[in-house]
């Protein structure tokens, strides 16, 4: 398997899933969150990548609800 297709990410300065992950759930230090906050700022596709990783968890959380 080529694990460089399941990568999301264009490049090293770009923020990985994890990061973004990371990012959502508090779990960065506060050095890392500006850095992933400064970046997201100036990077759209990563910023795009954020969102969508949002709404995934957004509609899993109600899909989750509604079948409890």
């Amino acid at each position: 398997m080529n694990l460089d297709k399941l990568r999301t990410r264009s490049g090293d300065q770009c923020l990985s899933d994890l990061q973004l992950d990371a990012l959502a759930l508090g779990t960065l230090d506060d050095t890392q969150t500006r850095e992933a906050q400064a970046h997201l700022a100036s990077c759209r596709r990563c910023a795009d990548r954020r969102q969508a990783l949002v709404e995934t968890t957004r509609s899993s959380a109600d899909v989750l609800a509604r079948s409890a």
